[in-house]
């Protein structure tokens, strides 16, 4: 997320929002009280920096041009996946129980005040990574990347 810059900076990777368009109601399960808001949840990797994503992009068009003046056409996306697998598991020394080390998928876009897509755990540190805002659905992105981590689950005031 440092090295990038606008306009290819994303400030929610490795997270999902909820913010639904009304006020909710929260309910301390302890003393009974209620609190009634506008109220966004938040579940996001405790530790987004140690993901590695490496993007690539479904879409072609104009659309693209903002990501540099040229792009590598990637004609076999497992053959690609499996190099860079191989070069993890020798350089790190992993063990059986380490895998799957990469994991690669679509990226799903969301709207925050709608429901996620059917299958999707917003609350597993693997599914976090292939979750973006609907503002980013134009570049049809498939990642490649390296979950790991706890999840942080807050509520804030949205």
């Amino acid at each position: 997320m440092k090295i990038e810059g606008d306009p290819r900076v994303d400030a929610y990777e490795g997270m999902h929002v909820d913010a639904p368009n009304s006020d909710v109601t929260i309910t301390n399960v302890t003393t009974g009280q209620k609190i009634v808001g506008r109220f966004a949840y938040h579940n996001e990797l405790k530790r987004p920096e140690l993901i590695f994503c490496f993007c690539l992009s479904m879409a072609s068009g104009a659309g693209l041009r903002k990501f540099g003046g040229a792009c590598i056409e990637i004609a076999d996306e497992q053959a690609l996946h499996d190099r860079i697998a191989g070069a993890l598991l020798r350089r790190s020394r992993l063990t059986r129980l380490d895998r799957p080390l990469l994991r690669a998928d679509r990226i799903t876009y969301y709207r925050t005040d709608a429901a996620v897509a059917e299958g999707v755990d917003i609350k597993n540190p693997t599914h976090l990574p292939f979750l973006k805002r609907d503002t980013y659905a134009a570049e049809q992105e498939y990642n490649m990347s390296l979950p790991s981590g706890e999840v942080t689950n807050s509520i804030r005031l949205s």
